[in-house]
């Protein structure tokens, strides 16, 4: 390729090598300077078997070629002069050489290490004579061989300072790792460690960018698009020039823009122009494609007659003769033939990759208005008329021909197809490369991320790929008694059991991809380069995915338009009003198997937010409804007076717990991978009380006055308790959030109950009713009110505090009649016997023995009781 015939400026024969030096038998090792108190360096030198003597320099013995110098100075005068005269090794490649029993290197020049033992190297892309000098030391020091040729299996690495070099192609096509020079000055600079090897798995991940050393420029593209193409460029190597920069190697182009991009005339002798997919593929498989395979290639441009003007082809410039008036009608009408042939699709071919939705009554309203005006005659009506040649060209029936009822039964065949030719290019463009582990480099995603995203697609296009298959042998040849009713019907059951996996987790799979993209440089990239493929047009996989979310509901809509052009007596009226029924009922199943999997990926979460929970709160028959942030506002209460708790609601559970001050770090939570995932997760909330529906006697909604405001209470008879006692809150929300709790809880307590009026169990009190002393507020509306400023909330709107001299008194014994509706009046002549419940019915003597429980019949309210405790 012309970019890469910039050859490497200089060949590692050009420099001293010093490898074929012939090594003189071995008379003596000298350990030079500090080294000789190093007990370690002198007992492995002794393992040779050869005299070991000490010096502070080595001069003496520098006319005996034989003697074997030890120092851990790699650079000076001194070591120069040394490696000159006779073998020169590090303290490290002693050591290592004792340890793994290992003669002593004799290629004949320095070694400081073996971190590099078993590695042949090549250079390439080198420019400065200085820094290949410099690199082609530091591997030799560290036991590697370097070869200025690549003979594979030979070579093993190469070292490259640029993609633009005649070497890199060569290395990519024979799988040779290419490294960044980096590569070799991290070694060296481990080079004390004895256990280092520069092959380990942190140093192999250090290979060159995609695009080092390249000029790249963009040409055509949107605006943002460009400027993200340009960041991805610089993180990967690349310089971004200006598309006739002189010494520009690609010049990208944006092959999927309906409107060409216009080419510069003067380009740089050796410039590529590529399709935006070399780019991408470069970025996914961390190697610079070469431009051949990629290359742009440009139509011819069309002239075009300036809109608006009516006036005679031969008024203009261009066109004085009749012939060339001719020409331009021809290439006019041919490339109006080929946009009808790319937009046309064919329903009875399911793998085109082209599923833009067209009319199914008119071709005309595919087409560019800019291409209508070029043309000299009647556009409309010749772009009609190919398109109907076209259809019938492809064995398409002619929809002019075709009944109201066909058409609609046509329209539903074309959808499908569509929908089918979607699937199958996910499955095929991205799943499958996803999956294929001949694909090169490192996996993309781990198999749980691709089966998050993936794995509940192929039924869904199973199903859908056989009901494709049934319209069409229903359509050739079409009868007015084919039944496409009973062709849904027969699905049914593929729809029920195919969609709700996909629906009920798709916020996953959105979600899970949204990570992948933003955290892995290499997947973007696969999705960009798929993004610009013909088939997906220039759709993202987010926007693919979305479609089988959508697709029930458009069929349901199709259905209804086919129900209205079948006649009553036609036998498929009847079917496809059942098919229609048929399919709201899957996504009614749907809809509500989706609502609780998120209420129970929401229970996950609560679980993992809150510190000591019970486990038993995880349960596959129980679900989250509703929470709300509350102060308690009693004595001797669930928690302490002035905690901020947040009260959860479940379908059978209420799950009290306390917000923490200071949140403590702990293990890490399963189910927020996007947040989470590898890193300390940190629990908000302590578990404080998991109370049972059961446990649940009545609701207080408590009226607000002057001192409270927003408050509520709960008859709660514990399990470790032997009397009811009535807890109160205030709620840190608006008062619509805190009536929509209460009414949430009486609806399941009246499922718990099996009571079909479940607003018995709610019931309205005042404040004195229940002994609220608003001298003793004081405390938990401060604490509460601390809360609420951390948290930006305004709790003047929640509670109004004013402080009293005159505690109020504490409940008398007739409230009990009125704090649970499932026992019995105590008195007839109680004041509270006439008031009335949010159901808007009497408390009487019958309607409490109705909903009394024999096991609810005892004890009443005592005076003076703490927290107005039931004996």
């Amino acid at each position: 390729m012309a970019a890469h015939d910039q050859c490497d400026t200089f060949s590692v024969n050009s420099l001293y090598v010093g490898d074929c030096t012939p090594a003189a038998p071995k008379t003596r090792i000298c350990i030079i300077g500090h080294l000789k108190d190093r007990q370690d360096v002198v007992e492995a030198a002794m393992c040779h078997g050869i005299p070991v003597t000490f010096s502070d320099t080595g001069k003496e013995h520098l006319e005996d070629s034989g003697t074997i110098f030890i120092t851990d100075v790699f650079e000076g005068d001194t070591f120069t002069t040394l490696k000159e005269r006779s073998l020169v090794l590090g303290p490290v490649a002693l050591l290592q050489c004792a340890e793994r029993q290992l003669p002593l290197p004799d290629k004949g020049r320095p070694v400081y290490n073996l971190s590099m033992s078993n590695v042949v190297v090549v250079f390439a892309g080198f420019k400065s004579k200085k820094e290949l000098s410099e690199l082609l030391q530091l591997a030799r020091y560290m036991g590697a061989s370097v070869r200025d040729k690549i003979l594979r299996p030979h070579v093993t690495h190469c070292v490259a300072d640029s993609v633009i070099s005649q070497k890199y192609p060569l290395c990519n096509a024979l799988k040779i790792p290419i490294m960044k020079t980096d590569w070799l000055r991290e070694a060296w600079k481990q080079r004390d460690d004895l256990n280092f090897h520069i092959t380990n798995n942190e140093m192999v991940q250090m290979k060159l960018d995609a695009l080092t050393g390249c000029r790249v420029a963009f040409l055509g593209f949107p605006e943002d698009e460009q400027k993200h193409m340009e960041e991805v460029a610089v993180k990967n190597g690349a310089k971004v020039v200006s598309a006739t920069h002189p010494t520009c190697h690609f010049l990208v182009i944006d092959d999927s823009n309906p409107i060409a991009p216009v080419l510069p005339e003067s380009l740089g002798p050796n410039v590529h122009v590529v399709k935006s997919e070399w780019f991408w593929a470069s970025i996914q498989c961390r190697m610079c494609f070469q431009g051949e395979n990629y290359a742009y290639e440009q139509a011819p441009p069309t002239p075009t007659i300036p809109n608006g003007s009516h006036a005679s082809p031969a008024k203009h410039a261009g066109y004085k003769s009749e012939t060339k008036r001719r020409r331009l009608q021809e290439t006019v009408a041919h490339q109006l033939a080929q946009e009808a042939a790319q937009t046309h699709v064919d329903p009875f071919s399911p793998e085109s990759p082209r599923h833009k939705r067209r009319s199914s009554v008119s071709c005309a309203g595919n087409r560019s208005i800019s291409i209508l005006d070029v043309t000299p005659v009647s556009p409309k009506k010749a772009l009609i008329v190919e398109c109907v040649n076209e259809s019938k060209e492809n064995g398409a029936p002619d929809l002019t021909q075709m009944s109201k009822r066909q058409q609609v039964c046509w329209e539903l065949l074309q959808t499908e197809t569509n929908y089918v030719a979607i699937l199958h290019t996910i499955i095929t463009l991205f799943k499958n490369p996803l999956e294929n582990p001949e694909t090169p480099g490192e996996p993309l995603l781990n198999p749980t991320e691709i089966k998050i995203i993936f794995g509940n697609l192929p039924p869904i296009y199973d199903v859908h790929k056989s009901l494709q298959l049934m319209l069409q042998r229903m359509m050739r040849p079409w009868k007015e008694e084919h039944s496409v009713g009973e062709a849904i019907l027969m699905h049914k059951e593929g729809f029920a059991k195919a969609y709700p996996p996909f629906v009920n987790y798709f916020e996953k799979t959105k979600e899970t991809l949204i990570q992948c993209d933003a955290e892995k440089p290499r997947f973007h990239a696969f999705l960009k380069r798929c993004q610009t493929k013909p088939e997906c047009g220039r759709q993202s996989l987010v926007e693919l995915l979305i479609r089988p979310v959508q697709r029930l509901g458009s069929m349901i809509l199709l259905l209804k338009e086919i129900q209205k052009r079948t006649p009553k007596g036609n036998g498929d009226y009847l079917q496809v009003e059942q098919a229609i029924k048929a399919l709201n009922e899957v996504m009614l199943n749907i809809n509500e198997g989706k609502r609780k999997t998120e209420s129970q990926v929401v229970m996950f979460d609560i679980f993992n937010d809150i510190e000591n929970c019970p486990p038993n709160l995880l349960s596959g028959h129980r679900f989250f409804v509703s929470c709300i942030d509350a102060v308690e506002i009693g004595d001797g209460g669930l928690s302490r007076r002035g905690d901020s708790l947040v009260l959860y609601l479940f379908s059978d559970v209420i799950e009290l717990c306390r917000r923490r001050t200071k949140a403590v770090a702990t293990a890490k939570s399963p189910v927020n991978p996007s947040g989470t995932l590898g890193r300390a997760y940190t629990k908000r909330y302590k578990h404080v009380r998991l109370v049972s529906l059961y446990e649940v006697r009545r609701i207080v909604d408590i009226t607000d006055d002057n001192d409270f405001k927003n408050t509520f209470g709960l008859v709660l008879l514990l399990a470790n308790e032997t009397t009811e006692n009535l807890y109160t809150f205030a709620a840190l929300c608006e008062k619509p959030a805190k009536t929509e709790f209460l009414m949430n809880l009486c609806r399941y307590l009246g499922k718990i109950y099996n009571k079909p009026d479940h607003e018995a169990f709610l019931t309205e009190m005042r404040p004195e009713q229940v002994a609220l002393d608003p001298s003793v507020q004081t405390t938990a509306f401060s604490k509460a009110l601390k809360y609420a400023t951390k948290k930006g909330e305004k709790l003047s709107r929640v509670l109004s505090i004013r402080k009293t001299d005159t505690p109020r008194q504490r409940l008398s014994r007739a409230v009990s009649t009125f704090i649970s509706p499932l026992r019995t009046m105590a008195t007839q002549s109680s004041p509270l016997r006439s008031m009335r419940l949010a159901s808007s019915s009497n408390l009487n003597v019958s309607q409490t023995q109705q909903m009394l429980p024999p096991r609810w019949t005892r004890g009443s309210f005592s005076e003076g009781t703490k927290n107005s405790t039931l004996v």
